[in-house]
């Protein structure tokens, strides 16, 4: 064989081997644990996700999803169906980096009564009629009462979890006679949201490091001289609908206009991703004992949020009930970013 013989060959191996090693990072079947995923609990999110698609008339996307259609909830070919139709690319910030903040956010199920009395006090709102109303700062809301009687959609008995609703955006009251319905969201103020921990942050009564979901719950609780006046630094104010909870719907329904599935949807910044399309995320649990927990899989960007800005930026769903308020509460972590894109 002759010298350049012999250099063809090289090269034409080392151009083979960095091809397949290229296919495999940008594809789904060469990430840990994409294997042991649960495929049917993704098809059900994947399929919602069309839904949604559908309606937003993207050509390519509306194509895959008639190919979804083919396919059943245990197929196997669900896998095969995100490998050979997406491309894998890592999503960026600005600077070139790859690596972002993941949060979380939950469900929240507030007490509530149609009628006000000693205990059930505090106003959950719809959106105003009169529009000037609907640009009022939280403390001007807060301190002018009599101008929303009118806009009352029912009663709470725990302004704190009340606050919490407006930082979740939609959430489920229990009434008196135990049933629930639904708080969607319907609109906001038009003021920019602002992070209570940040304010007690700045402040120097809380340590970056403490601030948890649970901490800001006990800090108001244990300062009620100072909670109103920090609670009013954010002045971001949210507006509600009272709707009956639809029998086949176990969660809200996110910005997609589809129910949003927990620990599969998350909320991003559509300025940077589309919403509807899958994305694979690696990131890690908050644990108790103080060991994070791996948490790679395929999600869906079903949702969309006001701190929910940037590149490699998202805020998963993790449900309703104390464990996805606990995650909720507590996810604060690093992660990074696979746009699912098609080929």
């Amino acid at each position: 064989m002759n010298l350049r013989l012999i250099i063809f060959t090289l090269s034409s191996l080392i151009f083979a081997s960095a091809s397949h090693l290229n296919a495999a990072q940008n594809s789904l079947a060469g990430q840990d644990d994409w294997n042991s995923d649960d495929m049917q609990q993704i098809w059900s999110a994947w399929k919602n996700s069309c839904t949604g698609l559908r309606k937003k008339q993207l050509i390519k996307w509306i194509n895959l999803c008639n190919i979804a259609d083919r396919i059943s909830p245990t197929d196997p070919q669900i896998k095969s169906f995100f490998e050979e139709n997406f491309i894998l690319e890592p999503i960026k910030n600005n600077d070139g980096t790859t690596e972002g903040i993941i949060t979380g956010y939950y469900e929240p199920v507030l007490a509530g009564s149609l009628t006000k009395d000693s205990d059930y006090k505090y106003p959950v709102y719809r959106k105003p009629a009169n529009t000037d109303l609907r640009s009022l700062t939280r403390k001007q809301i807060d301190s002018q009462p009599e101008k929303f009687k009118n806009d009352i959609l029912l009663w709470t008995n725990d302004p704190y979890d009340l606050f919490f609703l407006h930082v979740q955006g939609s959430g489920r009251v229990q009434l008196k006679d135990g049933s629930q319905k639904s708080l969607v969201y319907a609109g906001n103020n038009g003021h920019n949201y602002t992070s209570i921990g940040k304010v007690l942050i700045n402040n120097g009564q809380m340590l970056k490091e403490n601030v948890s979901l649970e901490t800001l719950k006990n800090w108001l609780v244990t300062h009620p001289g100072q909670a109103t006046g920090v609670l009013q630094q954010n002045k971001r104010y949210i507006f509600f609908d009272l709707v009956d909870t639809p029998k086949n719907e176990s969660s809200p329904r996110g910005s997609l206009n589809v129910p949003l599935t927990p620990q599969r949807s998350i909320a991003i910044d559509p300025e940077h991703v589309t919403l509807g399309s899958p994305v694979w995320l690696e990131t890690t649990l908050p644990n108790a004992n103080g060991e994070p927990q791996i948490f790679r899989r395929l999600m869906f960007a079903q949702d969309t949020g006001a701190a929910i800005k940037g590149h490699v930026r998202a805020d998963v769903f993790f449900g309703r009930g104390i464990q996805a308020e606990y995650l909720a509460g507590n996810m604060n972590q690093s992660g990074k970013m696979y746009l699912l894109v098609p080929r």
